[in-house]
């Protein structure tokens, strides 16, 4: 069986201020079997370098949460994205996190 409801949530560490590194946080939550495939792109080209993902710990519910993290210093123009594969998902999830929202220095 697999459980319905998944929720991928996309932040940063700390505040995001161009130029100075942070941490991008791809968090997934409420997939069932464990584990999810999380990957991250820069401006539509995959990112291996400076991630890192946790292994996958069981919710209350009997579903499971997986964590991946990606290092990286914001520059203006520059989108991120975290797309999530799992067999219980029709099509990949993606989130993006772009640099329009970001703060200059």
């Amino acid at each position: 069986n697999y459980v319905g409801y998944s929720l991928v949530l996309i932040v940063t560490c700390m505040y995001v201020e161009l130029g100075v590194q942070n941490t991008l946080i791809c968090h997934v939550t409420g997939f069932y079997p464990a584990p999810v495939n999380i990957t991250w792109n820069k401006n539509e080209q995959k990112v291996t370098e400076g991630t890192s993902t946790s292994v996958p710990f069981p919710n209350k519910d009997g579903s499971f949460k997986q964590t991946s993290r990606l290092e990286f210093i914001p520059k203006q123009g520059d989108v991120y994205s975290c797309t999530v594969e799992h067999v219980a998902l029709i099509q990949p999830m993606t989130k993006f996190y772009a640099s329009h929202s970001w703060k200059p220095v």
